[in-house]
């Protein structure tokens, strides 16, 4: 299959793109950097803005699914960190990408969102949550859910992967995945298994349509 990444250079993107050319897909890196970046063979560098609609649009043709691992930059990993992206990164990029998909006819479309956006945080913990609305996570899971409603009215055959909190460990291969999970503030899962699962939505059937939060087994 091939495959379009968008953010391929982030810590999710990159997971992404080695567990796509695992699974022996054919793999375009999305990302404003992709060309000053290593990558491995069977990876096509692909530069580009995701909220420029004539970036999409070259990006998406001939492709046969897409997966979105953007996410807002802070100064640093601190919570109350400054956001470096602009606030409106996710709407812009699922606008610009729901209709390059649509007009080129790509149906499979898997993006990332984060556990606790929009309906998900009554099954959050608590002391997450409050660290998400005092913080700038907050900023960033707003607009994740607004770029989730763009998402689900585009038509497409979408998936919404919904982390908890995300970890450099190791992947394990196991997690826990159901539109209804519930969780504690202290879950988490390695980048390494959401992007194993964002791959194997490439080509499964049993979550399109579906907003699914995923976490460590």
């Amino acid at each position: 299959m091939r495959v379009l990444i968008v953010g391929a250079t982030g810590r999710t993107g990159r997971a992404a793109v080695v567990a796509a050319v695992a699974a022996g897909h054919e793999v375009r890196a999305f990302a404003r950097s992709a060309a000053q970046t290593a990558w491995p063979a069977g990876v096509t560098a692909w530069p580009g803005d995701a909220g420029d609609p004539a970036a999409v649009s070259a990006a998406v043709t001939g492709v046969d699914a897409v997966i979105v691992a953007l996410s807002m930059v802070r100064a640093s990993d601190w919570p109350w960190a400054r956001i470096l992206t602009p606030l409106d990164l996710h709407t812009r990029a699922a606008r610009a990408l729901t209709a390059a998909c649509a007009d080129a006819g790509v149906r499979r479309y898997i993006t990332l969102s984060a556990h606790g956006v929009g309906d998900a945080a009554s099954r959050a913990g608590w002391a997450f949550l409050a660290l998400v609305r005092a913080s700038n996570i907050g900023v960033a899971y707003d607009e994740l859910g607004r770029a989730e409603a763009l998402v689900a009215a585009s038509g497409l055959d979408w998936t919404i992967v919904r982390p908890t909190r995300l970890t450099q460990a190791p992947g394990t291969g196991r997690w826990r995945a159901d539109p209804q999970l519930v969780t504690t503030s202290w879950d988490r899962i390695p980048r390494a298994d959401v992007a194993a699962y964002l791959v194997r939505a490439l080509t499964a059937t049993d979550a399109v349509g579906e907003r699914v939060s995923l976490t460590g087994a």
